[in-house]
Parts: structure tokens; sequence; C-alpha cells
């Protein structure tokens, strides 16, 4: 049984996710608005966090920001109406683990919520270790802070999961990843995503990445490799 905090904007909405979870013998904290989600965050420490875009005052996305910037481990399941590449993308973009659209079935909710409970309740993995800061290059990656700086100088902010996913790459230099390795890597082994999680994971990396000298590129078929540009002398 785990401690779920669910904001969404409509009582019926709210009704139908706290079912949903009752079934699974989930104890469930409902939410209005942003800011009671935020004060219930502060009090209780859930397990997970189930928050609607659209909830007001702030809303889901602002939510899952400010929670990012204090927390970087507690999973995060947003809930939209709209499933293009573009929302989709800002949404992962704010540091969720998960996006599931809007009406849902109940057995691929409750799939969901329990792959991101396991995936939180497992040890970090022997072979991701949690160093301070690895290279990129000329590039340095913070991995606590959630950011890369550089040889301009520029701060780039990164979620966890794009972290993740510069480390894989940094340990696995010119060498072609699959998304299968891509994703067991960042999210862990046997989660339970959409089909194009690690592409739009990429695309949001990709742009945050330009003028850095590090480009993610398509082998196809294949996967992605990360190329490096050498400083001029």
């Amino acid at each position: 049984m785990a401690g779920i905090l669910v904001g969404v904007d409509t009582p019926h909405a709210r009704d139908l996710v706290r079912g949903l979870l009752g079934n699974e013998g989930h104890q469930v904290r409902l939410a209005r608005d942003g800011r009671e989600v935020l004060r219930a965050y502060a009090l209780e420490c859930p397990d997970l966090l189930v928050l609607d875009v659209q909830l007001p005052d702030p809303g889901g996305l602002e939510v899952c920001r400010l929670l990012r910037a204090v927390d970087s481990q507690t999973p995060v399941l947003l809930l939209s109406p709209r499933c293009g590449e573009e929302e989709v993308a800002h949404a992962l973009g704010t540091g969720a683990d998960d996006f599931l659209v809007r009406p849902f079935g109940a057995r691929e909710f409750a799939a969901r919520v329990r792959a991101l409970l396991r995936r939180a309740a497992l040890p970090r993995r022997a072979d991701a270790p949690d160093v301070a800061v690895f290279s990129l290059g000329a590039c340095a990656v913070h991995n606590r802070e959630l950011e890369l700086r550089d040889a301009h100088g520029r701060c780039i902010a990164l979620t966890p999961r794009e972290c993740a996913i510069l480390r894989y790459f940094a340990t696995h230099p010119n060498e072609v990843a699959r998304r299968g390795d891509l994703f067991d890597y960042a999210w862990g082994h046997g989660a339970l995503a959409y089909s194009r999680t690690i592409d739009t994971h990429v695309c949001v990396l990709r742009r945050k990445l330009a003028g850095s000298g590090c480009r993610i590129e398509s082998v196809s078929g294949m996967g992605y490799r990360l190329r490096v540009e050498t400083p001029a002398a």
C-alpha cells in the first residue's frame, strides 16, 4: 500500500482516480488545485503524485517543476487530454516520470501506477553510480544540481531522466545506444512506458544541447549515438 497524492481539476476526475487507486489498496489524498498539492506534499511526503496538466493555480506542469527543484526521486504521473508530440515533450521536460492521456482505461492506469511505485522502491543500479559530476567532451554534467555546463559558460537545466540518459552516453563513448538500453538505464528494468518515451526525451535533449558541442544523432534502425566536438587547439 502506498500514499498517493492526486491533483486533478474536476470532482468527477478526482472520484474516478480515487476509486481506481482505492481498488489497489492505496491511501489517497486529493487536492483541487496546485496550492493544495504543494501544501499536502510538504506535510505528507507521498510515495507518488498523480497530476493533471489542467490543474489550476498553479497548473500541473508548474507544480511538477517546483517539486523537481527540491525532489528528484518521488515519481510523478501526468494526466492530459492532449497527446501531441510537443505536448508530451513539454510535459516530460518538467521532470515527470510518465504521461497518460485521458480518458484512459482502468487497467492501464493501474499498471502504470504499479510500475512507477516498483521503480521507486528499487535500489540504485550498481552500474549507474550517483556521481557528482561527469564529462561529455568540454561539457560537465552536474548530476546533483541537474544541470549541464558547457565550454561557453552556459548552465542548461536537466531533468533526472535526461541526466541519466547523458550518463549512459558518457559511460558508453562512441557506441550506438539502443532505445531499450537507454530506457532500462534511465527508468529501470521492467518499467512501463508509452511507445515514444526515449524518442521524446532525446528530442528535448537535442534542443537543450544545441550549441554546446554535444549532439545526439540517430542511427537508422538501431538507436542513438552521442557525438562530441573536439575543441579547437
